[in-house]
């Protein structure tokens, strides 16, 4: 199952964070329009064990060998 928690609330605005198993096309916009709840933005911070961490906006970063044959197992 999905889980979510909620991060902050400003105004109408709350963030979330949402975590899924197995993500289809366009989801989490479905899973929110069930609820009720317009997305207006989605960013995507983990894929298997690969993360965002603290890697700056434009910005990439070289895999390692031991995460790129992990990152193949996976897709």
């Amino acid at each position: 199952p999905a889980e979510i928690a909620r991060l902050r609330t400003v105004g109408t605005n709350s963030w979330f964070e949402l975590t899924i198993h197995e993500g289809r096309n366009r989801q989490v916009r479905r899973m929110c329009e069930k609820l009720g709840l317009m997305v207006v933005r989605l960013k995507r911070i983990r894929l298997g064990t690969l993360t965002l961490d603290r890697l700056p906006v434009g910005h990439y970063r070289v895999l390692s060998g031991d995460e790129l044959k992990k990152l193949k197992r996976i897709i």
